[in-house]
């Protein structure tokens, strides 16, 4: 080895010369050309809806330090403002959606009234026979 010179491991000599003209971190984590230019800035994380509504009950638990709720979860009060703020817009939103009072009737037409009605007919005749057959049946039954 010359003077001035490195040694090199044995899979750095075998990589191309252009692959050792990557900065160190991205030859040590294996970064592609993609992943150097976003090395190092955070990536934006997509809570669900689930997560959303659990980090802000836990937030609402008496005695709880938020702080300690937002590092957890690794937020920002920003953040929790935000899901505050969709929480009650949701609520707003599906109590606007209910009405108190009766409920609206659906309209059936009048065929399908009848037919439905025949349709009732029949079964309560039919479950009539049959508790008919089921009292005789446990009648002969007992006094054997």
């Amino acid at each position: 080895m010359m003077e001035g010179q490195l040694e090199i491991g044995c899979a750095e000599r075998k990589r191309s010369p252009a692959a050792l003209r990557k900065p160190i971190y991205a030859r040590l984590h294996n970064l592609g050309e993609h992943d150097m230019e976003n090395y190092g800035k955070k990536q934006r994380r997509r809570l669900s809806p689930e997560e959303k509504w659990n980090i802000y009950q836990e937030c609402e638990q008496p005695g709880v330090k938020i702080g300690e709720v937002l590092r957890k979860h690794s937020l920002y009060s920003s953040d929790l403002q935000l899901i505050r703020r969709e929480v009650k817009e949701a609520a707003l939103e599906r109590l606007s959606r209910s009405r108190p009072g009766r409920k609206k009737m659906t309209v059936v037409p009048l065929e399908e009234h009848d037919r439905l009605k025949r349709e009732l007919e029949e079964k309560e005749k039919a479950l009539a026979e049959l508790s008919v057959m089921f009292t005789t049946l446990k009648k002969k039954v007992n006094m054997e």
